[in-house]
């Protein structure tokens, strides 16, 4: 079945947010204006339908974006843009994820812990390096080696277990902590500092030493999710959140349920400080302010992981009467404002700054593009390689997954303002283990 989205471009230069246009406005009409007849307005000296111009889509001046391999059109003021072919690159790599993450100066990394590709986008014609090609450069990894947990900095942008270790700037072996399951982490780029291992362990991303220690009895495996202020640590199966301040002192601890059998899962950094936490087992979606106090605590049936929007919004992929679906709750009430089916569970949701939820499915060869203020289908875009993983970057989606990544052309040109969590260079994705970072 053919989809579509629609989104709004502001003159030249900015984009505004599906949902989020402004009242139009046409300083040139009035009574010097020309009459226009019909379903016409004035824009200009021009009489205008503002509901089919792809120049003038719902406002005067507000074009509808042009999209490589995409037919535009406008429909009842909306734009609408579906896609057969919209791959502007293509890469086959030897990770079968992959794992994607961004040197600051544009290089494209694809891993999954035991394999690595470099790629260089955009290019007319895409290559994969080595990492191994591009010597002197940082990026932190956190290897798939499940008996011991370390953590390497390498030159090279790719550290594997211990096989490599000429090529390893430092390692740490997080107090030595063995298991079967990868450390969660979250980085502050600023400060210079990750957190990781068994325990709070607070590790200096430059020379690899462990800064601080608390809490060494925490179970391995938790995510962390760090603020400028604050550190948050949803404990792997318990109920149990954990705020502590950047000394590592516990501000609080609180359940994110009383009902048995919740578990902690994904989290969300809302625009507050606060933190919204999905359950893993249990099926809640839980909001804790700063300060401890819980604002809400929904019923969501099998929630994913999460993201919050500057428009507070908590979107996140759930089941409904028994179908997949994406779904938007308001930040302050936990209210839903929409709720879309799609064809399959959500794998990877993000927010753009123009408006749109991008959204990759499992098994789905499309990648599609929901209006933030309504759920919406927009943009469509199909024969893309069934996806795990999205990143956006100056006007470019890159999609991973099943030994390829797609790159996709969007009107998005970064993430939403508060969007989380955050995948740039200081990336917070903390159930990718086997993720690169640079600092």
């Amino acid at each position: 079945m053919r989809a579509a989205w629609f989104v709004a471009l502001a003159g030249c230069s900015s984009i505004l947010g599906i949902g989020d246009l402004p009242a139009p406005v046409d300083p040139d009409s009035g009574p010097d204006g020309p009459t226009c007849m019909g379903n016409t307005e004035a824009c200009g000296a021009t009489c205008i339908d503002l509901q089919t111009s792809v120049d003038h889509c719902g406002a005067c001046d507000l074009a509808c974006p042009i999209v490589s391999g995409g037919a535009r059109s406008c429909e009842a003021g909306l734009c609408r843009l579906d896609v057969d072919e919209a791959v502007h690159a293509a890469w086959t790599v030897t990770a079968p994820g992959p794992f994607l993450g961004f040197w600051k100066d544009g290089t494209l990394l694809a891993s999954n812990g035991s394999s690595a590709s470099v790629l260089i986008p955009p290019v007319a014609s895409p290559t994969a390096q080595p990492f191994t090609a591009l010597a002197g450069r940082h990026t932190i990894v956190i290897p798939t080696n499940t008996q011991k947990p370390e953590v390497a900095l390498s030159h090279f942008g790719f550290y594997e277990g211990r096989k490599q270790i000429d090529m390893q700037a430092w390692m740490n072996d997080i107090n030595g902590c063995c298991g079967t399951t990868p450390d969660g982490f979250a980085a502050d780029p600023v400060l210079g500092r990750m957190f990781t291992g068994h325990g709070v362990t607070e590790l200096d991303t430059e020379t690899g030493m462990t800064a601080k220690t608390t809490d060494t009895q925490i179970q391995h495996g938790s995510s962390f999710y760090v603020t400028a202020s604050a550190l948050y640590l949803p404990r792997r199966d318990t109920a149990i959140v954990t705020k502590y301040d950047r000394n590592h002192a516990v501000v609080w601890s609180l359940a994110m349920s009383a009902t048995a059998g919740v578990t902690v899962g994904e989290a969300a950094i809302a625009s507050d400080g606060g933190i919204v936490v999905g359950s893993a087992m249990g099926d809640k979606l839980t909001r804790f302010l700063p300060t401890g106090v819980k604002a809400w605590e929904i019923d969501v049936v099998a929630p994913g992981a999460p993201i919050t929007t500057s428009t507070g919004l908590v979107i996140v992929g759930a089941t409904k009467g028994g179908d997949p679906h994406l779904c938007a709750f308001d930040l302050g009430m936990g209210t839903e404002r929409w709720c879309t089916k799609v064809d399959a569970k959500v794998i990877d949701a993000i927010a753009g700054n123009d408006g749109v939820i991008y959204v990759s499915l499992d098994g789905i060869t499309s990648v599609l593009g929901l209006d933030r203020a309504t759920g919406i289908v927009r943009y469509t875009f199909r024969n893309v390689t069934p996806p795990q993983e999205l990143l956006l970057r100056a006007g470019k989606l890159y999609v991973s997954g099943s030994g390829a990544v797609t790159a996709i052309d969007v009107p998005a040109t970064s993430y939403d303002a508060s969007s989380w969590p955050v995948r740039f260079h200081d990336n917070q994705r903390t159930r990718g283990t086997q993720a690169t970072l640079e600092f």
